[in-house]
């Protein structure tokens, strides 16, 4: 079973902000920011669409992925660039 991100986070899907559409997902390489792709964010799982925060729900609009090593670091920003959350992965050898 899947759940919405008002599922998720407890909030009544008619009371979430509306979301500008469209999420660009960059990379940065040799400290250069670059655009690798942007998606609709009905091809987006509903959970990557918002984050909670203390001032509520926040569409998701921006996610910088950074990599040094075997860590992969995703960060996700808001409509008016302010970060919401990390991810940290860690790439394990087998």
């Amino acid at each position: 079973m899947t759940t919405t991100a008002s599922e998720e986070q407890h909030v009544p899907p008619n009371q979430l902000p509306p979301h500008p559409g469209k999420i660009a997902y960059y990379s940065i390489e040799d400290g250069k920011q670059r655009l690798v792709s942007e998606r609709s964010v009905n091809d987006v799982p509903d959970t990557a669409r918002y984050a909670q925060t203390s001032h509520g729900m926040v569409p998701v609009v921006k996610v910088v992925a950074t990599t040094t090593g075997n860590q992969r670091f995703i960060r996700e920003y808001g409509p008016q660039d302010e970060f919401l959350r990390a991810t940290t992965q860690l790439r394990t050898e087998h």
